[in-house]
């Protein structure tokens, strides 16, 4: 099992600034705490430097397909899932994980839950980017943190066709509830079409903060001072580990 983020600076339009910096910390430090699995950043060149200091088992850099347009924030996580061959759970840089975190072997497809349908807006775009040869859903996966055991073609296939389905929006103002449509409710017919089962997460185990970059900043000063007491408490019990261990050096990056 290997545990894989991803950041995207759409050619450099948007380069982490430090609270994703801080983000990314303490999600790989909770992370590299509490469990054993491989760890994985997938990024672009322009982004590397920001991230090098942090001690990834291994760092991809990539073009994510030579995709710019940031109006479409999740199509290259869609890429990096789509490049995947091995069991694997792609997680948000806003996630900090806890003492007794897995991730369960027994599903093909994993998430960290399942949400209805929704209303207004939303509900409309999904029925617009829907597959009409695929069946009709009424529950639909979450992306916020999703990987799978035993997924061949699912993540590839709903890359592909998700470019295709956007293409037809390119010239409109594109809004947040465009997004989940093909990222979450067409990924949903395919797994639900393929006969995969979906295994959810164990919530007691992390905490997913949903991060928005447009948070307004007293959403986020509050986000930051949870953050800043975890990555603290992290550092600590990361010490703690290093000296039972016989090990040294600065927490959160390379020896």
């Amino acid at each position: 099992m290997k545990i894989i983020w991803s950041y995207c600076s759409f050619g450099g339009k948007r380069l982490p600034d430090d609270f994703t910096i801080k983000m990314a910390t303490l999600s790989l430090l909770s992370m590299k705490c509490v469990t054993h699995y491989k760890t994985e950043l997938w990024t672009d060149a322009k982004s590397l430097e920001y991230f090098q200091h942090l001690n990834y088992n291994s760092i991809v850099v990539t073009r994510f397909d030579g995709w710019e347009d940031e109006r479409y924030w999740n199509i290259p996580k869609m890429f990096v899932y789509s490049k995947q061959e091995e069991p694997f759970l792609h997680v948000d840089f806003d996630t900090c994980f806890l003492i007794g975190f897995r991730v369960p072997t027994e599903g093909d497809v994993i998430t960290e839950k399942m949400r209805q349908l929704p209303d207004g807006r939303e509900r409309w775009c999904m029925m617009r980017f829907k597959d009409e040869n695929l069946p009709s859903v009424n529950e639909i996966i979450c992306s916020g943190l999703i990987g799978g055991n035993n997924y061949e073609g699912l993540f590839r296939d709903n890359y592909v066709a998700s470019l295709e389905k956007t293409a037809d929006t390119r010239d409109e103002v594109v809004t947040y509830d465009v997004l989940p449509s093909y990222e979450e409710y067409l990924f949903t017919q395919r797994v639900v079409s393929s006969g995969r089962t979906v295994q959810l997460l164990y919530n007691g185990s992390y905490l997913h903060f949903w991060c928005r970059r447009d948070a307004t900043l007293s959403k986020q000063d509050i986000y930051e001072a949870v953050i800043n007491e975890m990555l603290e408490f992290y550092k600590n019990y990361d010490l703690e580990l290093r000296r039972a261990d016989g090990r040294s050096g600065t927490v959160g990056h390379k020896d």
